[in-house]
């Protein structure tokens, strides 16, 4: 096998283990969950919702020639929060240094109408993981 190809699968083997995200998708699912519930408290932010949900970001592949599946589930975490924008932000980023598995899709803030002095904030994350056959 050429040199350039056995690198590849060699790296490739190397970094695997990283997409093994959600071993136990169901219960990894809810330690996620409490996770990010357990950092919102200890920074003075109260968590409204947190949906965890797989979209499927390949589904046109099977047009491209010789491709019949990607092994890759993307899932996406969507997390409502309400508190002061500093402690948002201040979650926001210890969930992205302490998880290396997610990454921030998108993040928008409304001001609460119910309080001057807090902000509702809408913050997607995703995550990729292999699926498990």
């Amino acid at each position: 096998m050429p040199i350039k190809i056995e690198n590849a699968f060699s790296k490739y083997n190397s970094k695997k283990f990283g997409l093994d995200f959600f071993s136990n998708p169901d219960k990894d699912k809810e330690d996620l969950k409490d996770k990010i519930k357990t950092l919102a408290k200890n920074n003075r932010v109260k968590v409204r919702d947190i949906v965890i949900k797989e979209t499927n970001n390949f589904k046109d592949i099977k047009n491209v020639p010789r491709v019949d599946r990607i092994p890759f589930i993307r899932e996406n975490i969507e997390v409502s929060v309400l508190g002061n924008f500093l402690d948002i932000g201040i979650f926001l980023e210890l969930m992205i240094k302490d998880s290396e598995n997610l990454n921030l899709n998108k993040c928008d803030f409304d001001l609460d109408q119910n309080s001057d002095r807090q902000v509702r904030a809408s913050i997607e994350f995703y995550t990729y993981y292999m699926e498990k056959t």
